[in-house]
């Protein structure tokens, strides 16, 4: 048995559409550069702060566009869809008797109505909140909650920020290649795996 936390955006919803249309509403109010469907390719291949730096929010307004962001997906989260083949795979690990939390810098909120509206109650808890670069407080205080040794700890996360906070908080990585950032880049951040589709989580926690 292993207690596999999860990032939200990208890794279980599909997200990114809904996150460029509301990142270009917000754009102009705090200064920030637009985006078009021809740069996704190009931000796919940056890592977390590059592509912060790209956006070119000034740091004293990144937190109220955090917050602002934060709300306008939460206005528009029926929009949003889970990725292909991740709600079946997380059936399947918790039906295995894996401990599933659901870790995100999004909001408990937004997190727990997508769940309720597509059926997904496989997860013992959601970790929420905090800063964009912040994930590794919140692994911590998973662990030190639910008391679990960290050799059997997993976190899942499609970007390279992820990979990060899984390596400082002294836990196991998997980089999926379905979510925000190309496994080209998170390849770089050395994760513990790589999976190119859910179904290969399968066989990631089949002896964990």
């Amino acid at each position: 048995m292993a207690l596999i936390m999860f990032d939200f955006d990208g890794t279980i919803a599909d997200s990114f559409p809904l996150a460029l249309k509301v990142y270009n509403s917000l754009a102009q109010k705090y200064g920030s550069q637009l985006l078009s469907e021809q740069d996704v390719g190009m931000l796919r291949l940056m890592n977390s702060k590059e592509l912060l730096m790209h956006l070119k929010i000034p740091l004293l307004k990144l937190p109220f566009f955090v917050r602002h962001f934060r709300q306008s997906m939460h206005d528009a989260i029926g929009d949003v869809k889970p990725q292909q083949g991740i709600s079946h795979v997380l059936r399947q690990l918790k039906k295995k008797g894996h401990i599933l939390v659901c870790v995100t810098s999004n909001t408990e909120r937004n997190v727990a109505e997508f769940c309720e509206f597509h059926r997904i109650d496989c997860f013992h808890r959601i970790v929420a909140g905090g800063s964009i670069f912040g994930k590794k407080r919140l692994i911590e205080k998973v662990l030190k909650e639910l008391g679990v040794e960290r050799q059997n700890v997993w976190y899942v996360g499609d970007e390279s920020r992820d990979i990060d906070a899984a390596h400082s908080a002294g836990v196991k990585s998997v980089a999926v290649g379905w979510g925000y950032q190309d496994l080209k880049v998170l390849r770089t951040f050395k994760p513990t795996r790589m999976v190119n589709s859910p179904s290969d989580l399968v066989e990631v926690f089949e002896n964990a």
